[in-house]
């Protein structure tokens, strides 16, 4: 049977992530193992509700179901959420590897971040005679950040403890740290030490477009050795963690571990990419290189976000053209029968059944933490094979898994949420290349949120606009369609007449006896319930056909198909309960009469339903007639 790893990580490091995830898949290459890759994008700088929702997806697993698990704790920017995560591992009792950040419960895995940066500013110090040093870190509690701190203050002995700019990870802070520090007058350092090679790359374009050259006026380095770094121009001198290598021996360490064995630490040496932003030129051969490499991706992934843009519009078009909730499957299942080659035919999305409840049903409340027993599987493509199995058991987490038997898989589970609020989560199975490519897995989660939160919305303005055609269109007294719905009603039959494309139809109009009699002997509240026992009445026998009260005692219906046909047998019946109606004894208000009379549409002699009506009427009156005359005798 398949191991089963759960893997934690945020997106906002893509590349490093991507290195990372390499690794995990390149030692799952001689397993028999699938791995469960959680992610989400949350930034420090993003409101606090949409943080919220993101780091949900966290607490999707049951991790009891699980062989083991890995926190990619470099990307968790959250001590809460990263504490969490580690105390439900250790509550299940599975084997779990910390990478970046001591955890309480399991093996701590780390590249020397220290060490490296200790080499390279020993390289800084020693090879270019550095002493002035400014740092431009990450966030305040990061331990990745404050080692790389702690790295330039023990070698630097004179290093100024004011030097330090906190960036949370915002690559414009950068640029902004850089503003501030050359208007402030002040004489530039040695160096710009940057907590990463994004945070270095903004402030070294930064320092150009204010006019200062690279290294000759200033130099700058960075930390990971992203493929970025050894592209830009300058190329950046930077430090490799290794990760690649960090994501293989962190799966190794989950998978050889035995039970009571021990958790230890396990470091991964770093490696100094020496390079043209601190004057260590490198190979004009390989530099060229790698630049005439990263100018053909550029092309290519021009082409692929151009065609990836489109694809997500259309697929936006298609979703928000639906008007009930199920027209969800049909509109995914349309776009994807024809577009799936992103997904590589693997694609699920998996909604809280509240979602759609919540739309009808004002008291029900979308939850805020966690995810809930069962999700319905609003869609599922398996190998290009769509499916719809709502009420998925969520614990499962993605639909049809047990027929994945052949090879290992990497599932990419994100979630869908509007604001802290949870909509439900999707699923990919082995795309982590697109980790790193042009942003694609967030932008598809961003427009996925976009389209569902935006769906919900349509549902909701349409269900309250049903609501009030209902309301709008309902007599409040009886419940059967008021004189706005006849209205409207007759504006369509009268558009068939026009075209000469009208069916049969017959109208019989109603107009109730006794009702100023009921109301001067008894009152209103009876007169009331006088109409409404008439209107029941005449529900009754024509319930196959529309009623409208279009006045205060005078009712109308439409008698078309199978009402047509047999329109003399419903007044016949008609007719008969109101005579066994006169002959009974309940109370006056109970003893309904009806005058009635009906007027079969012609379409020789009829240009409108006013015609009909005028015949229809005529004949009502008569009726009316011989009930008084009836009574008189």
């Amino acid at each position: 049977m398949k191991k089963r790893i759960a893997v934690f990580g945020a997106g906002w490091g893509s590349e490093i992530l991507l290195q990372f995830m390499n690794g995990i898949k390149d030692a799952i290459s001689t397993e028999n193992a699938d791995i469960f890759l959680f992610l989400c994008f949350p930034l420090l700088t993003d409101e606090l509700s949409s943080t919220k929702g993101e780091l949900n997806i966290f607490s999707l697993p049951v991790l009891k179901n699980f062989d083991g698990a890995i926190i990619f704790g470099n990307s968790i920017d959250f001590d809460e959420v990263f504490d969490s995560i580690n105390a439900s591992c250790k509550e299940a009792g599975i084997p779990t590897v910390s990478c970046g950040r001591r955890p309480d419960y399991g093996y701590f895995i780390s590249p020397e971040n220290k060490k490296g940066m200790e080499e390279l500013c020993k390289h800084l110090c020693n090879e270019h005679g550095f002493k002035d040093v400014f740092y431009i870190a990450g966030s305040r509690n990061n331990p990745d950040s404050n080692l790389r701190l702690d790295a330039i203050k023990s070698v630097f002995k004179e290093y100024d403890p004011d030097n330090i700019y906190y960036t949370n990870w915002d690559l414009t802070a950068a640029a902004s740290c850089i503003n501030e520090f050359v208007d402030s007058g002040k004489k530039l350092p040695d160096v710009f030490m940057c907590a990463n090679d994004g945070l270095a790359i903004f402030a070294a374009n930064e320092l150009m477009t204010r006019g200062y050259r690279i290294p000759e006026d200033v130099c700058v380095t960075g930390f990971d050795d992203t493929y970025s770094s050894s592209v830009f121009n300058p190329t950046l001198t930077s430090v490799s963690q290794n990760l690649y290598e960090l994501g293989r021996e962190s799966l190794k360490l989950v998978l050889n571990h035995k039970e009571n064995d021990p958790y230890a630490d396990v470091l991964i040496p770093c490696t100094i990419k020496k390079r043209e932003s601190t004057g260590c030129k490198k190979s004009n051969d390989e530099a060229n290189a790698a630049r005439a490499d990263i100018g053909h991706r550029i092309f290519i992934d021009r082409l692929i976000s151009n065609n990836f843009d489109t694809k997500l519009n259309y697929l936006d078009a298609q979703l928000l053209s639906g008007k009930e909730f199920l027209d969800i499957y049909n509109s995914l299942s349309g776009f994807y029968s024809m577009n799936s080659g992103f997904e590589k035919g693997n694609m699920h999305i998996l909604l809280d059944p509240d979602y759609e409840n919540s739309v009808y049903d004002e008291g029900v409340i979308l939850r805020e933490n966690g995810y809930p027993d069962y999700m319905f599987d609003i869609f599922s493509m398996n190998d290009g094979k769509i499916s719809f199995n709502p009420y998925f058991e969520t614990e499962k987490l993605v639909p049809n898994i047990e027929n994945d038997t052949e090879g290992n898989h990497i599932y990419i589970l994100s979630p869908l949420h509007d604001g802290d609020i949870t909509m439900g989560y999707y699923v990919f199975r082995d795309i982590i290349d697109e980790i790193d490519r042009n942003n694609n897995l967030v932008r598809y989660e961003q427009r996925l949120n976009s389209i569902f939160i935006k769906y919900r919305k349509n549902l909701l303005a349409n269900f309250l606009n049903n609501k009030l055609m209902i309301i709008n269109e309902t007599d409040p007294m009886t419940g059967v369609k008021n004189r706005n719905a006849y209205d409207v009603y007759i504006t369509g039959i009268n558009k068939a007449i026009v075209n000469k494309n009208s069916n049969d139809f017959s109208i019989v109009i109603f107009d109730i006896n006794d009702l100023k009699k009921v109301n001067d002997e008894y009152g209103h509240e009876y007169g009331d319930a006088y109409i409404i026992n008439s209107c029941k009445l005449l529900c009754n026998v024509f319930k196959h056909s529309p009623v409208f009260r279009i006045g205060g005692d005078e009712f109308v219906t439409f008698l078309k198909g199978d009402d047509y046909s047999i329109r003399n047998t419903l007044l016949n019946e008609l007719q008969e309960r109101l005579n066994g109606i006169e002959n009974s004894t309940a109370e006056k208000w109970d003893r309904v009469s009806v005058a009635y009379g009906m007027g079969d549409f012609d379409p020789k002699i009829d240009l409108s339903v006013s015609d009909v009506f005028k015949r229809a009427d005529v004949l009502m009156y008569e009726n009316k007639k011989e009930y008084k005359e009836k009574l008189k005798g």
